[in-house]
């Protein structure tokens, strides 16, 4: 239980760094076509 709470507190982050990320790719690539 608590690898897999470990394990969580690892992957959670990352996951939810990758998303802004393409997110604030996406915005960029809508704010350059117009």
């Amino acid at each position: 239980m608590l690898t897999s709470f470990f394990f969580l507190s690892l992957v959670i982050p990352v996951y939810w760094t990758v998303f802004k990320y393409i997110e604030a790719r996406l915005a960029c690539k809508k704010n350059a076509k117009i």
